[in-house]
């Protein structure tokens, strides 16, 4: 005769907590912003999103960044307003705008 399947309650209580912790972290890679920056076109008064309206300049970008976002800079000499270098203070990806990598196109 086979024997019933039995679940303890701990390994349902940790089978349960791995989906939700999987569950959370997709929901925050999918949550992921992208910002755009161009010295040609770019205006720290914009909002960077989507449509399309660039930050002039890269720090502002990484400011309002959060982790795991991404920001797309055109290429440019870009004329920082603070003094020395960028300060990137969370986990970010920084690209070069170029191919695919494109900020979308304004309508």
């Amino acid at each position: 005769m086979d024997r019933p399947l039995r679940c303890s309650k701990k390994r349902f209580l940790v089978g349960t907590s791995l989906v939700v912790i999987l569950l959370v972290m997709g929901a925050s890679a999918a949550s992921a912003a992208t910002w755009c920056v161009s010295d040609a076109t770019g205006n720290d008064a914009n909002n960077s999103t989507s449509p399309p309206t660039p930050f002039k300049t890269i720090q502002l970008a990484i400011n309002k960044a959060s982790n795991s976002d991404t920001i797309i800079v055109a290429a440019s000499t870009y004329l920082e307003p603070a003094p020395g270098p960028l300060t990137v203070n969370k986990a970010l990806t920084l690209l070069r705008r170029a191919g695919r990598r494109r900020c979308p196109e304004p309508e």
